[in-house]
């Protein structure tokens, strides 16, 4: 309702409507009170919108607290801890009452110096903990006061770039005064030193710096003071170095401006076309002139490429483009600085042979696999192969006849290996196997692709620590991880490398290009912090311009000027890391720069120091220009030929795989080789209640035979009664029935007298292989053992030669390990049939027929049965 009734007299951008502000208005003469209710209106209007901003951000406090408390619970649930909860764990450590003191009296028993190095990094909780550490260090007498106790810190507040961390030049500021006053008050030395000699810039870049500085640098980046100008080290004075101001490279609307101005100008590049995004022709330019600079040198200084860092404010597609417009020229470059583990080109081809082990029916990730640098199909033969196929792609390639075989060997590889190894084998098979994957990705892709790779294989030996290991499990945790993973580019090497300025702090190199200096700094959607009474710092998330209205505009507006500060000291960290040569570049879409941009600061500043527009050639067409010591920067490029190394000869068997290790056989378990009732299974419910009644069985035929015969049948009803409750009178008394006609059979007396055994394990080598097993009922005297096995099924043979070749096996198994158990006793074998009962003795002559191919056992997984002949992993 109040933004209808405001809609009434005032424009959308806030201005009276023509009717009532023009003199030639039809309601000209209601400008007075229209004027009053756009008065009246408007604060309500404020009002009411910034109530609605208030249920919606207590709302989204109350979700946040909520998934804040789960994620502690969970956290805690796991015994983890993530960095800012170390921070918070130490700093109630050592303010917990009376244990904190005594926290803190053992630290400081062993601790005589505290070093801080990056102070400008440390933000105010860290600061809290450092200073309850040092707290002794200015309390006069200390558990050692015998000792020094000293404390360092160094820092440069210039540099103070990690504000999502909490960090802020004003927390080093705060903590530099409250260390000097404890100094103060306890009497103790506090030196306080400007450290302005630079081990790391030419003076050429540090006139750049300076000049920078003595304008309201130290203001827009939020200091409070201005700063000291920068000293060269004495062996730096006299190095040669520059400092270049690129034009802005005119994309999209100011390209075709430009064309327009310059109608007899040369025909522009058809690639550098107004549709093309900035950062594609951008990466291009510069991709190319390292790639002059490299082959030719730079006004005559030699370039390698681990002498250049080029770096970017924000991690966007500029970085990415950058290094495949390198990689496309053979340029050698390390890859953007950090990266989602699923984004690198190598890390998906591998994913691709992954899912097709899984699923190989699906086309679309089969035709990038083929593509990829793994098969090497180009496009071309794919399309040629795949198109109005009648039936799937992996279909296609099994009956076309055209498929080439070793693609086709590859793939059946790859099935082969479903379902039978773990992510980590499945990968390295790849790599380093038959397919050689890794040789042929770092040769597509460069060296670049050495750290994805490494670190796929690192993420599947963790979830093999973690889970169960399957190829589908990794691929649905990979598929779900928003992890970045940071590269490592601390030491120099002789590649290009491409990151941002916040991960090149603490690294330098010869040549820094900032590529993308005219980038508009400001933020479109801006997310803050309120602190309201007795709430601090609690979230609240981007706001449009009229949802913003007191103390929340004020937190606004106090957090864009935070994020430009920062903006600014992005830009020293930057200058800084160049050592002889920095380049400053971008882009432009129109006439004018974005306000706060690096590059036009940078202008200014070397336009005050004399430094006029002077030719750069086509591709940039102006530069600004100040060096120092040019005579000597102008030296000849280094001869780089080298004498070609012969090539190396691979020995044939590095590209065999390695032969199969010997490993021991599985032992043999004889009772594996046949089941009991072999012809005729009972299927269903049946088998089941065939197996317990087997199990009763076999458990009275171990525990009656000590009994005495006139208590047997009242203990077997009563062990049967209690072990299986869930069987009828009639069929317990059935399974006594049978046990006890074995039992008190004369025949069988001797099987269950005082001499023999129940239940027995035994185990032997026989014949290189392993038997081992459980007899159900043995006798051994001093001429012969005798080893019988029971059969509870309800078929009875009538004669040895009518057993179940399975049975035969079985105990042609246990008779020769018993032969070697006891040799030179003469080892008999029967099978006792209780449904008879019979016993059925079996002779060697017919035992040694059914002999089991013992050797031949092993433990190794049989082969895919997926498709014919594929290896097994």
């Amino acid at each position: 309702m109040l933004g209808a009734l405001l809609g009434c007299f005032v424009t959308g951008t806030g201005d009276l409507r023509a009717d009532f502000a023009k003199e030639s208005g039809r309601m000209h003469d209601c400008f007075g009170a229209a004027s009053r209710i756009v008065a009246a209106v408007a604060p309500l209007l404020a009002t009411a919108t910034a109530m609605q901003v208030a249920d919606e951000l207590a709302a989204a406090w109350d979700f946040g607290s909520r998934f804040a408390e789960a994620y502690a619970l969970a956290k805690r649930e796991a015994g983890l801890a993530d960095f800012d909860d170390l921070i918070s764990l130490a700093g109630g450590l050592l303010h917990q009452g009376d244990f904190g003191e005594w926290v803190r009296f053992k630290l400081d028993q062993r601790t005589d110096h505290i070093l801080v190095d990056e102070a400008q990094d440390t933000n105010a909780r860290q600061w809290a903990i450092i200073l309850s550490l040092a707290a002794e260090f200015f309390a006069g007498q200390g558990a050692k006061d015998d000792r020094i106790r000293t404390m360092f810190t160094v820092g440069d507040r210039k540099q103070a770039i990690f504000g999502f961390q909490g960090t802020e030049p004003a927390a080093f500021e705060a903590a530099r005064l409250r260390f000097g006053q404890r100094a103060e008050e306890s009497g103790r030395p506090f030196e306080d030193v400007d450290l302005v000699t630079n081990y790391r810039s030419s003076p050429a870049v540090l006139d750049v710096v300076d000049a920078w500085l003595a304008g309201e640098a130290a203001q827009h980046m939020g200091l409070d003071s201005d700063e000291p100008p920068h000293f060269p080290a004495d062996f730096h004075r006299d190095r040669p170095g520059r400092v270049e101001l690129w034009q802005p490279l005119p994309v999209g609307k100011a390209l075709d401006l430009d064309a327009e101005e310059e109608e007899d100008a040369a025909p522009r590049d058809p690639l550098a076309a107004a549709s093309d995004p900035a950062s594609l022709r951008l990466s291009r330019a510069i991709a190319d002139e390292v790639q002059d600079w490299i082959a030719n040198g730079k006004d005559g200084r030699s370039v390698s490429p681990g002498d250049i860092l080029i770096l970017v404010r924000r991690r966007r597609d500029l970085a990415a483009r950058i290094v495949a417009r390198l990689q496309s020229l053979h340029v050698p470059v390390a890859g953007v600085d950090r990266f989602a583990l699923t984004q690198p080109l190598a890390v998906q081809d591998l994913l691709a042979a992954m899912r097709f082990a899984v699923q190989p029916l699906d086309d679309l990730n089969l035709a990038a696999l083929l593509v990829s640098p793994l098969f090497g199909w180009d496009q071309e033969r794919l399309f040629a192969f795949a198109h109005a196929r009648p039936k799937s792609l992996w279909e296609a390639l099994r009956a076309g006849a055209d498929a080439p075989e070793e693609t086709l060997a590859g793939l059946r590889s790859l099935l082969g290996m479903a379902d039978f190894t773990t992510p980590f084998r499945f990968l390295e098979r790849i790599l380093s196997g038959p397919i050689d994957g890794r040789r042929k990705l770092y040769r597509r892709l460069g060296r670049e692709a050495r750290d994805p790779i490494d670190e796929l294989l690192s993420q599947a030996l963790a979830f093999e620590r973690q889970e169960v290991p399957s190829l589908l499990g990794f691929l649905t945790r990979i598929d779900a991880s928003t992890a970045d993973i940071k590269r490592q580019t601390e030491g120099r090497s002789d590649v290009v490398r491409v990151m941002t300025v916040h991960g090149s702090k603490g690294l330098q190199a010869p040549i820094v290009i900032l590529a993308d200096a005219t980038d508009d700094p400001q933020s479109k959607r801006t997310s803050f912090d309120l602190s309201l009474r007795q709430w601090d710092k609690l979230p609240a998330f981007a706001l449009g311009k009229e949802e913003r209205h007191g103390p929340v505009a004020e937190a606004h507006d106090a957090k864009q000027r935070a994020e430009l500060e920062e903006h600014w000291r992005l830009l020293y960290v930057a200058m800084t890391r160049a050592e002889e040569l920095l380049v400053v570049a971008g882009t432009r879409k129109s006439d004018d720069l974005p306000a706060n941009n690096w590059h036009s600061a940078v202008e200014a500043v070397m336009a005050g120091m004399g430094a006029e527009w002077q030719d750069a050639g086509p591709r940039w067409g102006q530069r600004r220009v100040h060096a120092v010591q040019p005579k000597k920067w102008a030296r000849p490029p280094k001869d780089k030929a080298k004498p070609a190394s012969p090539p190396v000869a691979i020995p044939g068997w590095a590209l065999k795989p390695a032969p199969e290790e010997a490993r021991p056989p599985r032992p043999l378990a004889p009772s594996a080789l046949g089941e009991d009732d072999v012809a005729t299974p009972p299927q269903g419910g049946e088998r089941a209640a065939a197996v317990e009644r087997g199990l009763l069985l076999h458990a009275l035929f171990e525990r009656l035979p000590p009994v005495a015969p006139a208590r047997r049948r009242i203990a077997a009803g009563h062990w049967l009664k209690t072990q299986a409750a869930a069987l009828d009178d009639r069929a317990r008394g059935a399974m006594v029935d049978e046990v006890l006609r074995v039992l008190e059979d004369p025949a069988h007396a001797p099987l269950f007298g005082p001499g023999s055994l129940a239940e027995v394990p035994l185990s032997a080598v026989v014949d290189g292989a392993v038997v081992a097993g459980i007899v159900d009922r043995l006798l051994v005297t001093d001429a012969a053992v005798t080893v019988i096995d029971y059969k509870t099924g309800r078929h009875v043979p009538d004669a040895a030669a009518e057993v179940a070749p399975a049975y035969l096996r079985q105990m042609a198994a246990y008779r020769d390990a018993l032969r070697v158990i006891f040799p030179g006793r003469r080892v008999e074998a029967a099978l006792l049939y209780t449904a008879g009962p019979r016993l059925i003795r079996l002779g060697d002559p017919l035992l040694d027929a059914y002999k089991p191919g013992l050797p031949a056992t092993k433990a190794n997984l049989p082969g895919s049965t997926l498709e014919p002949g594929a290896p097994t992993p």
